[in-house]
């Protein structure tokens, strides 16, 4: 039997820093809710590859999280054929790069490690970095 996302993710094991950092926000609470998400989850090593500074600093910037946020959860279901064949996923607003290259697909600077694990709301997709948009850096 499929999990909820919240679920799905918290039984990984390896997304801890990410459920962290949307429960700063308020977003972890929807990870269980009925609504269907995609989810570009960063794992712990993602996080760790960061400065631990940079991340305290982003702790206490809760509209820099929630902005960060927007681009890891995706409202609706995106599976991996659509995300090979689209340029960009428009999110709230905002449009996410998708890149094609040898070396995998990419998120705009995450690329997709582990793909399509499906959950009771959603699916999510393992990432190696936060994805932070080029003009947000």
């Amino acid at each position: 039997m499929l999990e909820n996302l919240y679920n799905s993710l918290k039984y990984a094991g390896n997304y801890t820093q990410f459920m962290s950092f949307l429960e700063v926000v308020g977003l972890l609470e929807e990870l269980r809710s009925l609504d269907q998400y995609t989810i570009f989850a960063p794992n712990d090593d993602a996080f760790n590859k960061i400065p631990k500074q940079y991340i305290n600093d982003l702790f206490n910037d809760v509209e820099r999280i929630k902005q960060i946020a927007s681009y890891h959860m995706i409202s609706g279901i995106v599976n991996m054929n659509e995300i090979e064949n689209m340029p960009s996923i428009d999110n709230r607003g905002t449009s996410i790069n998708i890149t094609k290259n040898a070396d995998g697909i990419f998120i705009e600077n995450a690329k997709i490690i582990s793909p399509d694990h499906e959950a009771l709301n959603g699916i999510y997709y393992e990432v190696d970095s936060l994805i932070i948009p080029k003009e947000k850096l």
